[in-house]
């Protein structure tokens, strides 16, 4: 089985004034990223894959072990032992209350304690496409996306991209 992936970011934006002289002038921008990954495991490619769209519950949370504890969609266990794509977005946009990104893994993209919080409509997006980031069992594993409203699901979608 052969994985390949495209990363891709895009911002779009058009920033218009009215000059006194000429009228009104538009500034577009159009600023494009993409990171193509070929199927292996060294630099620029990737083997492993994992997606998950999820509702956590009021105050609860959902632990991605990226050591051992996921299955891909043919059912099949991702053990990933480096990690080149993150993507985590929080899909309730509707949602008074945000999310908070954490664990052990993220520790370890980030140094020291992560603990990233993303508003209703916000997304993580983290690429390293040349060696990746080292996931190593028990010590920089696992993502842990906790739903910091009391009462209301949160929805989730998270997407690993690594080798293993």
């Amino acid at each position: 089985m052969a994985l390949t992936a495209t990363v891709q970011t895009q911002i779009l934006s058009s920033l218009t004034k009215t000059l006194d002289v000429i009228g009104s002038k538009d500034l577009a921008m159009n600023v494009q990223y993409s990171e193509t990954f070929t199927a292996g495991s060294g630099n620029n490619q990737v083997n492993k894959r994992y997606e998950d769209d999820a509702t956590i519950a009021g105050s609860g949370s959902i632990s991605y072990d990226l050591s051992g504890a996921l299955s891909d969609g043919f059912g099949d266990t991702q053990v990933f032992t480096k990690l080149k794509v993150l993507r985590i977005k929080h899909l309730s946009a509707s949602l008074a209350s945000t999310i908070t990104l954490s664990g052990n893994l993220l520790d370890a993209v980030f140094g020291g304690t992560a603990a990233i919080v993303l508003p209703p409509g916000g997304d993580l997006t983290y690429i390293h496409p040349t060696s990746g980031v080292t996931v190593t069992n028990t010590s920089a594993d696992t993502v842990l996306v906790t739903n910091d409203d009391g009462s209301n699901a949160a929805t989730v979608s998270s997407v690993f991209l690594g080798i293993g």
